[in-house]
């Protein structure tokens, strides 16, 4: 089962907008999300991010795997990307990196 995770710029105007987030995350995962969370945050820190934090919570208590529509949705810092892997124990998806 999948946990959508979708995060807007505040700035509104970079990145994905939340549409085109839950349509890329839907594409690929449309009948197996059990929850979205949406976050309103910067990339540039992750421990500042509650429904982030909220959304792991979620996933680790239900065994669940979160999914992003592009990894940098997530964050865009490859260590902060690999500690919330950690975290999910690698049950983690991003649809714009296959496999």
């Amino acid at each position: 089962m999948i946990v959508a995770y979708y995060r807007l710029s505040k700035d509104n105007g970079k990145g994905l907008g939340l549409e085109a987030q839950q349509a890329i995350v839907r594409h690929f995962h449309k009948d197996s999300i059990v929850k979205e969370f949406t976050e309103l945050k910067s990339a540039k820190n992750i421990t500042d991010r509650p429904i982030l934090r909220e959304a792991i919570a979620y996933c680790l208590a239900n065994g669940y795997t979160l999914v992003v529509a592009k990894v940098d949705r997530l964050s865009r810092n490859v260590d902060d990307c690999r500690l919330i892997l950690s975290q999910l124990n690698s049950k983690l998806l991003a649809c714009d990196i296959p496999g």
